[in-house]
C-alpha cells in the first residue's frame, strides 16, 4: 500500500464505535473503507481488507456502531482513526 493511499485511509471520516469490552473508539468499518475512499475521488481503488489494513500499519479491533437511537449495532471489524 502506497503513502498516498495510506494518507487518504487516515482522512476518512471516523464514527463512534464501542469495543466489545465497552470502550469508546472512533473509527470506520473495514468494509466501508473502499467506498469512502470512492466518494473522495478516489478511482480504481483496490480490494481492502483487515488483513491489507493491519499490514500497512493501522489498528483494526472489533466493534460495535453505536446509533443515533443509543442501539448497538451486530459486531464488525473496525479501523481505529483517533
Amino acid at each position: 500500500m502506497d503513502e498516498r493511499l495510506k494518507k487518504a485511509i487516515s482522512e476518512i471520516v471516523s464514527w463512534p464505535y464501542f469495543k466489545l469490552d465497552g470502550t469508546p473508539i472512533r473509527g470506520v468499518a473495514v468494509s466501508g473503507v473502499a467506498g469512502d475512499l470512492r466518494e473522495m475521488g478516489w478511482r480504481n481503488v483496490p480490494r481492502i481488507d483487515t488483513y491489507d489494513l493491519e499490514k500497512a500499519g493501522f489498528k483494526v479491533v472489533r466493534a460495535r456502531y453505536k446509533s443515533g437511537g443509543g442501539r448497538l449495532k451486530k459486531e464488525c471489524d473496525v479501523l481505529v482513526l483517533g
